[in-house]
């Protein structure tokens, strides 16, 4: 399990992970998302998710070094609005049709 951490001016503070929010809404309240994994034993994964800009940023974290290094950051607004991109067989437009093949007509429901 991912410890989650809260970022202070003294540094990162461990702590136990918080229930996910109900919604993420255009509220410039909503926490970003903090998130760390371990690599090996003395570096961690820092994944942080802005949930507004909808922006992720990977970190490296040597904790023996006292070193953070950015390693990836993108704006995910475009990715989260393809309906399939690198997708292995079955493809969702696939699955949409063999579900629309095997429920009679009557009780079809579109699929969000």
């Amino acid at each position: 399990m991912a410890a989650v951490l809260g970022i202070t001016g003294a540094g990162l503070v461990s702590a136990n992970p918080p229930a996910p929010p109900a919604h993420s809404g255009e509220n410039a309240a909503d926490p970003m998302w903090v998130r760390t994994f371990p690599l090996d034993e003395s570096r961690h994964a820092l994944l942080i998710v802005d949930p507004i800009l909808r922006h992720v940023a990977i970190y490296h974290v040597d904790t023996v070094a006292g070193t953070m290094t950015l390693k990836s950051s993108r704006d995910i607004s475009g990715d989260l609005r393809l309906g399939d991109f690198n997708a292995q067989d079955p493809k969702p437009a696939t699955l949409q049709k063999m579900l629309e093949m095997s429920v009679p007509a009557a009780s079809r429901q579109p699929l969000p």
